[in-house]
């Protein structure tokens, strides 16, 4: 009995030890917790921007009937929270379902993602993570535009500061075109109406949303689709433009994940949109010169000698005597 007893303890003693070492042998990414937390400020080197980015959260993505891990781009980080906004376009809504003078604070788009998206979006563990962000809503620093009241958010767009600041890896002149302000789309938000560019080289781009107002208060902001921040924006009611949500995350929370890193130019050539969907100036084709055709002189025909027949010499029949 006794011997049983100790065979009995030994193996025990086997079991834990190996349950010890396949503990400590995990990679460290087997896990995401606290010790995760490994993502970073933005880093720009060589007119390079490079974003650490975090899976959070479920959305319909590739179709409207399975929802995948939504990527999001980490901003800033300060402690335990970070800064992020979505990779993509993710959706596709009007700023405001009717065209009429609002602000952040009273538009539809607000309304939308911080209660429908939010909760398709995220379960109750994971909306636990996500911080309420106090929300300045700065003016129109072209036309003085109000942008309304401060507001108390989970889920909300970039302003137009937000969009041009360095310090988050963006071009610091709002209206040049630069990748790191350009968005790809979903194909669950062209699906819904977002309008991709075709081809250009800069295929699958979108425009997308700014929560800042336009040059009259039922504009909005927006980026177009070569990353050029537009200072009038475009009427509120518009829906063909995407939706890139944002938000503050408790990076103590274990519901996300690392995904790696993503990187973009920073400068690049200006270009000067004049619409929504900048129009491309056409290409003028140089007037050709007409090509002149040489005069053929025409090649004079001999004039054919004409054959002489020769005079049949008449055959004399003889007499026939």
């Amino acid at each position: 009995m006794k011997m049983s007893n100790r065979i009995a303890g030994k193996k025990l003693m086997a079991l834990i030890l190996c349950a010890v070492m396949v503990i400590t042998m995990l990679p460290p990414g087997a896990k995401v917790s606290q010790a995760a937390a490994t993502v970073s400020n933005p880093r720009t080197a060589n007119g390079v921007s490079t974003w650490d980015c975090i899976y959070f959260g479920n959305y319909y993505q590739s179709n409207s009937s399975t929802k995948e891990p939504i990527k999001w781009r980490v901003l800033s980080v300060e402690g335990n929270e970070a800064f992020v906004m979505a990779d993509m376009a993710l959706d596709c809504k009007p700023y405001n379902e009717t065209e009429e003078d609002v602000t952040w604070e009273t538009c539809t788009l607000r309304q939308w993602l911080n209660s429908t998206f939010l909760d398709a979006a995220f379960d109750a563990e994971e909306q636990s993570a996500i911080k309420t962000t106090t929300v300045v809503n700065e003016d129109n620093s072209s036309t003085g535009t109000s942008g309304g009241n401060t507001t108390s958010d989970k889920i909300f767009l970039l302003s137009q500061n937000e969009v041009a600041n360095l310090d988050y890896g963006f071009n610091s002149k709002y209206d040049t075109g630069s990748e790191t302000r350009q968005c790809k789309a979903s194909a669950y938000a062209v699906k819904n109406g977002c309008f991709i560019v075709p081809n250009d080289g800069y295929a699958g781009n979108c425009d997308w949303w700014l929560r800042s107002p336009g040059d009259y208060s039922n504009d909005a902001m927006d980026v177009v689709y070569i990353g050029w921040g537009r200072y009038d924006g475009s009427n509120v009611n518009y829906d063909c433009i995407g939706i890139r949500p944002t938000l503050n995350i408790n990076l103590s929370s274990s519901s996300w994940k690392y995904a790696g890193m993503v990187s973009a130019n920073v400068r690049q050539k200006p270009l000067t949109p004049t619409t929504a969907m900048p129009t491309a100036t056409p290409m003028v084709k140089p007037t050709a010169s007409p090509t002149i055709k040489p005069t053929v002189t025409p090649t004079a025909m001999p004039t054919a000698t004409p054959t002489i027949k020769p005079t049949a010499t008449p055959t004399v029949k003889p007499t026939v005597t």
